[in-house]
């Protein structure tokens, strides 16, 4: 398990960037980089499915283009 600084649950957007109510911290991040929700939305998966979740984008073509290139914007990746 990875320890971040961020709050690890789903919670209330927009507050946080949550996709739905949770009292209790639901969100597990693993080292190999993917991540779980155990709370209500039972989604998982890669930092883009994460990021497409937050940004309410797709990961497929062209979609997926502009996903990596705001992710790598964001995170300051050449």
């Amino acid at each position: 398990m990875l320890r971040t600084p961020l709050d690890p649950r789903c919670v209330l957007r927009p507050s946080t960037y949550g996709f739905h109510d949770d009292r209790t911290a639901s969100l597990q991040l693993y080292q190999d980089g993917t991540w779980y929700c155990y709370g209500a939305c039972h989604a998982g998966g890669s930092v883009f499915d994460f990021a497409s979740r937050i940004w309410s984008t797709g990961t497929k073509g062209q979609e997926f283009l502009r996903l990596r290139a705001r992710l790598a914007a964001e995170l300051g990746v050449r």
